[in-house]
């Protein structure tokens, strides 16, 4: 089943009973929503804000991804490409993926994989695939070993007492020679591989791709000599790495991401549910911020700068103000707005406002909302708003740009989608200078 976000409401093939379980499902899901991605607003409800219902009928908000629900498949892609007739869902999300490529905030590691070497599958798949192809590599490369805490009945005194372990079981009953030595060996059968040897074993159960069963079935062999432990979403949590260690620290988090989110909570069958659902204008804003801060590093960007419009009578700051990006050669500020221009000078009056206290914080006199188009929509040249600042007797310049992000042939994609964008950010930047 396809959705768009924001898009029309369709009918769930299910009765009320079956409804209600999704709802609860996806309850769940909003809950364990922070394993993704850092959250940049605080929702305190525990009710679901992924999709809305409507008795027994399911419309898809502003999240995009996948999610499996007692053996139903429901693909939510962008609005972007909800035009007639829609692109496949594949090309979709090789948009997307290409788009997570340059996340910061995304807690999966997309960025760590070619997205040219994913096979054209859906998402479930494709992170699994990314995980068994990112995890064989570091296994092979750097065995894990790490120091790890255990204590141990000894002759001889091993790095600190265990006191009251010792107190109660070896003095109390009179082997006071036996102690109870607690240090921290360096151990390759450490929580680490008995982790990632656990969740490949639970991600082999479920995937069906055969290049992604055999990667798992070469880690499993890498692992043959570590422990068969039962593992949790909590035991990922207490593992700590050094800051050395951002190899390991991605397929933590790789691990900690299967199993929080229960991707095998349900059986029914061979059924399993599973959910891959991400906040569209996280992904978005992340994607031009990293793209730029990538490709335009002369430009001399500033991702999402604090600075505060006054203070108060206590001398504390107030009116803090962030905008998404800072160029600092040429002087101008950019701002990200993943909304869907309808018509021709439609830009909201509370977006004006903010672009106005921007100019106001960082005395800048150029600046631009940067808005996505629509896929296949004609290209439109940016527009130029001026407004009048009375206290000062300046103008201000905001520019609305529609930036075209899709393109139509699935081959060397990135590439040629990078090219794309690269062209049109060169263009304005460049026109604006001359």
């Amino acid at each position: 089943m396809h959705l768009f976000e924001f898009g029309d409401y369709l009918t769930l093939p299910f009765d009320q009973e079956k409804t209600q379980r999704l709802k609860h499902y996806l309850n769940t899901v909003w809950q364990n929503r922070a394993l993704f991605y850092e959250e940049t607003s605080s929702h305190l409800s525990t009710q679901q804000r992924l999709f809305d219902f409507d008795e027994n009928r399911i419309r898809a908000r502003n999240y995009v991804g996948f999610f499996r629900f007692e053996g139903i498949e429901f693909q939510v892609l962008p609005k972007i490409f909800n035009v007639q007739p829609s692109p496949s869902a594949d090309l979709c999300f090789q948009h997307v993926l290409y788009y997570l490529s340059y996340s910061r905030r995304i807690r999966f590691p997309f960025s760590l994989t070619r997205i040219d070497a994913t096979p054209s599958l859906l998402l479930p798949e494709i992170c699994i695939f990314l995980f068994a192809a990112y995890t064989e590599n570091l296994l092979i490369e750097h065995p894990t070993q790490l120091y790890q805490e255990r204590t141990e009945e000894l002759s001889f005194l091993k790095g600190q007492l265990a006191v009251e372990q010792y107190v109660q079981e070896n003095l109390a009953t009179g082997n006071w020679q036996k102690l109870h030595s607690r240090h921290a060996p360096l151990l390759y059968d450490n929580r680490f591989n008995q982790i990632v040897k656990y969740t490949t074993r639970w991600l082999l159960s479920v995937t069906q791709h055969g290049p992604t069963r055999e990667r798992l079935q070469r880690i499993l062999h890498l692992l043959q000599h570590i422990s068969n432990a039962s593992v949790t979403y909590e035991d990922c949590l207490k593992v700590r790495l050094g800051e050395s260690q951002s190899a390991q620290q991605a397929v933590l988090d790789m691990c900690t991401m299967f199993l929080g989110n229960e991707m095998i909570n349900y059986q029914v069958g061979q059924k399993y549910n599973f959910a891959f659902l991400l906040p569209m204008e996280i992904v978005y804003e992340d994607f031009i911020a990293g793209f730029i801060q990538k490709h335009f590093s002369g430009w001399q960007p500033k991702i999402q700068p604090k600075r505060y419009l006054g203070t108060n009578e206590a001398g504390k700051n107030i009116g803090l103000i962030q905008p998404d990006i800072l160029l600092q050669n040429p002087a101008m500020i950019l701002d990200t707005k993943y909304k869907i221009r309808k018509q021709h000078h439609a830009v909201e009056d509370s977006d004006l406002y903010q672009m106005l206290a921007y100019a106001t914080g960082f005395q800048c006199k150029q600046l631009a909302l940067l808005y996505p188009q629509v896929f296949e929509q004609a290209a439109a040249s940016p527009e130029c708003f001026t407004l009048n600042q009375l206290a000062t007797s300046q103008t201000l310049d905001i520019y609305a740009v529609n930036l075209d992000l899709t393109i139509h042939q699935t081959t060397n994609l990135t590439q040629s989608l990078e090219k794309k964008v690269k062209q049109q950010l060169m263009t304005f930047v460049d026109n604006l200078i001359s």
